[in-house]
């Protein structure tokens, strides 16, 4: 598995070849797709070096500025529909249960858990700068009403995380062994208490490019942040989405497009 210095060095590599800094971004998240096989590394978090990415994609979550999608066709999500408190029960149940299963995620990637990202060109950070697409070729995006009463909680560092885990551990080992390793007693943040202090988490990209799919130390074992990509923010609450603000859009290449636009 990638390293954090294997991603910010692809990150960098690709800044100073002239990749446009979202480019760059892309190319540093793809990075970490061969979690699939090899060696994962103990991370200290005193060890982790500062990341690059400029504050205009890796600052705090830009509540007017927020784009919630639902994917179409193969792998296809539609958007949450009611309350996630029950999903985020069921998932940090099965997170925490006795049986052995082979999961990867860190957050409750659920039906009604919504996950959003800033607004970028024709698009959203997480469309252009995902950690796995899938192979998905065609959304609809909508804009997602975040409140100013929000509580949020900031993940901009592996520090940030640990103390989110540390606050709420869940103990997740039986779950996780079989993907992250056996040699650890392996915690995530038990959402179900999260969701009683915070209405949504969001992960910076800086806090990504340093944290994501690295080994860390907590207070009672380890714990990885995975399954997440950069500047995403999971909603622990009902989501408010403006259901007339949708907007199509499709993959053409790398690149996702309006299909009025296509070049």
């Amino acid at each position: 598995m990638p390293t954090m210095t294997d991603r910010e060095t692809v990150f960098d590599r690709a800044r100073k070849a002239g990749y446009e800094e979202l480019a760059a971004l892309r190319a540093a998240t793809e990075c970490l797709y061969s979690w699939q096989g090899g060696a994962l590394e103990v991370i200290s978090t005193t060890d982790v070096a500062p990341a690059t990415v400029s504050t205009l994609l890796s600052g705090p979550l830009e509540k007017k500025s927020q784009v919630a999608i639902a994917w179409l066709g193969e792998f296809a999500e539609p958007l949450p529909v009611s309350a996630p408190n029950e999903d985020i029960r069921h998932w940090c149940a099965r997170a925490a249960g006795l049986e052995s299963r082979p999961e990867w995620w860190s957050l409750p990637l659920m039906p009604q858990v919504l996950t959003t990202s800033r607004a970028v060109g024709e698009g959203s950070l997480s469309l252009f700068a995902p950690e796995d697409d899938l192979g998905r070729l065609e959304a609809q995006l909508y804009q997602h009403e975040s409140l100013e009463t929000d509580r949020v909680y900031e993940i901009s560092s592996p520090s940030s995380w640990c103390a989110l885990v540390d606050a709420f551990p869940l103990d997740v080992t039986a779950s996780r062994r079989n993907t992250w390793g056996e040699d650890q007693r392996w915690l995530l943040p038990n959402w179900n208490l999260v969701a009683s202090e915070f209405d949504v988490v969001h992960l910076t990209s800086t806090g990504y490019l340093e944290t994501a799919g690295l080994i860390l130390p907590v207070r009672e074992g380890a714990t990885m942040l995975a399954g997440w990509g950069p500047d995403e923010s999971v909603w622990l609450r009902e989501a408010t989405i403006d259901r007339s603000t949708a907007i199509a859009v499709v993959r053409v290449g790398s690149e996702w497009k309006r299909p009025n636009r296509f070049e």
